[in-house]
Order: structure tokens, then sequence, then C-alpha cells
């Protein structure tokens, strides 16, 4: 039987797919697990192309990352970069990234042209396990500080003007009560009250160093809370973190020892040395270089001073080296090492037969074809705006009541994965003949199972200048 159908309009997108969100596409299965330590399965890598381009996605399970990665493909194993001895090089890969924070996954485009259509992937990873989080805390104390000063001007971490540094004492004083309080941490100062003359505005200043072992990997780290009577600056490495109140400039004192603050920073391996310069604010003369507040000289029990603070580090100690394979220890390179790689089938956009015919849809120029190989059934569909190709495998058809039903599973486009449902109804020439196409879940059941299954001796569907004829369909 023989139904010829003119292509003139009707995409209608019966029911919408919620799309994954998933960095690859709806559908695509895992084509790899990523193996750390060699037997350790630590991720999965799904491969999908479209009709230009490779797309390789490494994706990290929980409890991993990476700040390494490196891929490569080729025709042949032959062709990923390896020593004479066969070792693959993971620094001479095309493709890869380094990432900082550690990433849970990245995805690479590798165009088409560079190799067959059945391909090897090579894929290494430099892995660490979070399990192996550890941390260093150091928070201020009176066992082991020691505190420089005090100074009568400003003087930056490190001058030579600070002099030798005393051990800390913990300040007392009638009202100390007031003071915000830090679990773990003591106020820390050079001397119990505020002693220094002529007047009471002086600073001081505390270094502490926090230390990541060499090999591992630095995560976080943060001055979790700091303050000061009054005002304090805090460097990291020499760099500033942060000041709350005029460390270094005329004061107007807004209490700033009732404050607690918190300063995020990025760790490094080995010193993470903080330091603090904080002042104490006094009453005094207008013409006193860092003072504009005019007023009572106070005595040393109503200003004290003193310095209140808790800092951490964090980092991984573990790290391994990951290759992607399909299993432990299957398609190894020859070398000594155990790298592996894994073959890809690019799936075929080719035009394999009968031609493209252009029609309208909601005011958008498409194309669409039908055609059989020796695998089955095959369905293009391409909206020439650029915004949106399919390939479809057709695996079921029937034809009922003047509509030709094929149904099959998306291999390109948005929604990889999905059954598509493709409806093409008979105008009879007096009414245009509509195309459907119904996506991924349906209400009620799926609308393909009841359909019979297609056999290339089915087929084949042509496209000839607008109809897509239909041939043989039971």
């Amino acid at each position: 039987m023989r139904r010829a159908f003119a292509l003139l309009a009707g995409l209608a997108l019966v029911v919408a797919l919620v799309p994954s969100v998933a960095a690859a596409p709806p559908g695509v299965t895992k084509t790899a697990d990523l193996f750390a330590g060699q037997t350790t399965d630590v991720g999965d890598v799904f491969v999908w192309n479209d009709a230009t381009n490779l797309s390789i996605e490494i994706d990290l399970i929980p409890g991993w990352c990476m700040t390494e990665s490196h891929v490569a493909v080729a025709s042949t194993p032959s062709g990923i970069p390896q020593t004479k001895t066969g070792n693959p090089i993971p620094g001479k890969f095309a493709y890869g990234d380094r990432y900082n924070p550690c990433a849970d996954g990245d995805v690479f485009t590798v165009p088409l042209s560079g190799f067959d259509a059945t391909p090897v992937i090579a894929i290494h990873a430099k892995v660490w396990d979070k399990s192996s989080l550890a941390s260093v805390t150091v928070a201020s104390d009176t066992t082991a500080d020691a505190v420089y000063g005090p100074a009568t001007t400003y003087l930056a971490p490190g001058n030579a003007s600070w002099g030798s540094s005393v051990p800390a004492v913990e300040p007392t004083f009638a009202g100390a009560g007031v003071w915000p309080t830090v679990a773990g941490a003591k106020w820390i100062s050079t001397e119990l009250i505020e002693t220094t003359s002529p007047v009471p505005d002086s600073w001081r200043w505390h270094r502490t160093t926090m230390t990541i072992p060499m090999g591992t990997l630095p995560v976080s780290g943060s001055v979790t809370t700091v303050t000061s009577d009054n005002a304090e600056r805090v460097w990291l490495n020499g760099a500033v973190l942060g000041t709350d109140g005029e460390v270094d400039v005329p004061y107007a004192d807004n209490q700033e020892w009732n404050t607690v603050l918190g300063y995020p920073f990025t760790p490094v391996v080995g010193a993470n040395t903080l330091d603090f310069v904080w002042r104490n604010y006094g009453a005094c003369a207008v013409t006193t270089a860092y003072c504009t507040a005019p007023g009572l000289q106070y005595t040393p029990a109503q200003n004290p001073n003193g310095l209140i603070y808790k800092a951490s580090v964090s980092y991984y100690t573990r790290n391994e080296s990951a290759w992607a394979g399909t299993a432990v220890g299957v398609a190894p390179f020859s070398g000594a090492n155990w790298a592996t790689y894994f073959g890809y089938a690019v799936v075929d956009w080719a035009d394999t037969g009968g031609g493209w015919v252009a029609y309208n849809a909601y005011g958008l120029g498409r194309q669409a074809k039908f055609s059989f190989g020796a695998s089955g059934g095959e369905f293009w569909y391409n909206d020439t705006t650029g915004s949106n190709a399919y390939h479809v495998t057709l695996t079921q058809g029937a034809f009922i009541a003047n509509t030709a039903y094929a149904c099959g599973t998306v291999h390109a486009g948005a929604f990889i994965g999905s059954k598509l449902l493709i409806k093409v109804t008979d105008g009879d020439g007096a009414t245009p003949a509509t195309v459907d196409f119904v996506w991924g879940s349906f209400v009620g059941g799926d609308p393909c199972a009841s359909l019979g299954t297609i056999t290339p001796g089915d087929g084949p569907f042509t496209v000839t200048a607008g109809e897509v004829n239909v041939l043989n369909v039971p």
C-alpha cells in the first residue's frame, strides 16, 4: 500500500519532557567508569555526539573531586600520546584542565573530524578523597602566644620598631565580662590593664601560623571570629584580609570592641601566616596625630585593651591517579603501568539516502527525512534556524486510520534517549497533512508499545518534493 502525505505544517509537542538536571543529555547512558588506584570506582564517563562534535563528560561521585583532567581521542590506541614502552603521557593529551577549587566534573567537546567512526578514548584524572579531610585550628591563648607592643603609633606587621615580643597575658579588669567571648579562645594583650603613658592610644601586634603539609590539597580557610578593643586589621601571608574600625587613621569610637567579624580566605600548602594589629583608642587632644575625639583622660581601668580570635584551615590528605575504562583492568595500554582506554561508536548523522523536504511549522523553516537502511528505520529532523536537530532510530511502526506511525529512540538532539512517536496524518488532498512529534513520558502508557516492529523489509520511507511517502506499511 502506498500513501503520500504533503508536509505542510503542524509540529505539535503533545507532551513536554522536563529536561534533566544532569550535564549529559537525558537518556545518555554511562560509557565508562573512572577507577582510582586501579580498583576504586570514583566516577562515571558519558560520551555522546551530534553531527560535528563528540562530547565527553567526567562526573565524579559524591566524596571525590579532581584537580586535573586529561582527555585524548584517536582512531586507534597507538594514536594516544605514549612513551616508546607504551605508557600513556597524560600531560600531552590534547584536552584537559586544572581545577582550583577541586571540581566534581567537566565536559569536553572534541571535533569528529579528527578520527574515524569507532575511536578510542583515554581519560586520566588526579582525584582527591574528600573523606580524608584534615584541619588545623589556632586560637588566641596565653600558653604560647607572643604579643609585640605597645607602640604609640601605627606600625605594620614585621616593622623593626615593634622591638621584642612579650608572653601574652589575659587582661583582667573591672567590667571585662562585657567583652564578647569566642569558644576555645582567650583575650590576649601585653599587660593586664592599659598602662601606656601619657595617653592610652596604643597599638599591638600578634602573629600566628597554620601549616598545611606538602602533598595535600588546601580546601578552605577562615578567621572564624575576631574582635579587639578597639580596632583591628588582619593579614594573611602579607595581604590584608579585613579591617574593623580605624587602625591607622583618626578614629571615631563606635564601640568596635563589640563587633565580632569573620574573614574567609584561600589557604596554601605550607605556612599560612596570620597577623593581627589592634589599636586601643584613647581620649586625647584634637592635635594628637591619630585622635580627634576630645574628652576626659580615661584611667587605665576604664580603658582596657585586648584581642580575641579563632582561625582554621582544612585540606585533603589523599589523592589518587584515576583512569577511565569499561571495567577494572580492561583495555590496558601495552606499557608497564595500569592505564586504560575505552571505545566509542559514533552515532551516524550522515544522509543515508532520500532527500530532505522542507516544510513550515509555527512560522519556522524545518526539514524532515525518513529512510531505511540495513539496520532499520531512520528519521532526521532539522530546524533550519539551528536551534534543534534530531536523529531517531525507528524500531516500531503502523498505519492506522490514514495515519502513519513510526516510533524510536532519539540518538542526537535535546532529548537523547527519549522515545519519539512521529505521526504523519493523510489530508487526502482536501486538508493539509500534519506531522506531529510526541516526546518523552506519555500519560496513559507508552503509545509505541502497540505498534508493530519495523524491519528493513517494511520500508522504505522515502522523501520526495513536498511529500513523505510511506511504503508497504501494514
